[in-house]
């Protein structure tokens, strides 16, 4: 479940980040009730004092919302529409800083997803796949058979909260599972811009929500952060 990197876990990494950014006041660590009790202990042991552990009321894989359906949830649940979220796959290990993702997020505006170049068709096609005009997303395509390119999304998003738009999505009896269906949905739909980078990553999960400040913040405007993490069975899109 917490996934070891040298003497810390993966998730411990992001939630740092999120701990000593002044842009984020709140994250969630989203997860179902089967995992509840060892993330409840281990954010007790860390004492992380912007974590907050949020449970779906769910146990077994078949009662499971979806990550769509579950970030919907979590909007809900924590009462926090009308708010900006940042979201992060909480089994990803990320190479930039969040900070730096947060700052292009502000520069840009919209929606920012991080994207990374895995240089390979074949890989790529495990993905959702990204097409870029400058910085800006014009395509996005989950998980296609003959993808357009080997530029992915990593399950790494910044949403204004004018693109927290997961209940509209889902009630138009669109796909709650993966993220990157709601991405391919709202590029039709609203601006999403890309954070490039060029260092290796591997998978993983985590959600947040930035606090409106006078700096704009990377890929989504900045109000609070929140931070759902899902149990480590996802794959990043």
């Amino acid at each position: 479940m917490l996934l070891p990197v040298a003497e810390t876990t993966v998730i411990d990494r992001v939630l740092s980040e999120m701990e000593s950014d002044d842009r984020i006041d709140d994250v969630y660590v989203s997860t179902n009730e089967a995992f509840a009790e060892d993330f409840r202990a281990h954010l007790d042991a860390e004492g992380y004092e912007k974590a907050t552990l949020s449970v779906e009321d769910t146990s077994d894989e078949d009662e499971k919302f979806g990550v769509v359906g579950a970030l919907a949830q979590l909007v809900e649940r924590e009462g926090i529409a009308g708010r900006d979220l940042m979201v992060i796959a909480g089994d990803n290990l990320i190479s930039f800083d969040i900070s730096d993702f947060l700052d292009f997020h502000a520069e840009s505006g919209g929606t920012t997803l991080a994207a990374y170049d895995v240089g390979s068709l074949d890989k790529a096609s495990s993905y959702g796949i990204v097409t870029l005009d400058g910085d800006r997303v014009v395509d996005f395509q989950e998980k296609p058979d003959d993808p357009k390119s080997t530029l992915v999304s990593i399950a790494c998003y910044a949403f204004p909260a004018d693109s927290v738009r997961f209940s509209e999505y889902l009630s138009d009896g669109n796909n709650p599972d993966e993220p990157g269906w709601f991405i391919q949905w709202l590029v039709e739909n609203d601006t999403v811009s890309a954070f490039s980078f060029d260092e290796a990553w591997r998978r993983g999960t985590t959600s947040a929500r930035p606090r409106a400040t006078s700096k704009p913040s990377p890929t989504t405007s900045t109000a609070r952060t929140s931070s759902p993490t899902t149990p480590p069975s996802r794959t990043p899109s």
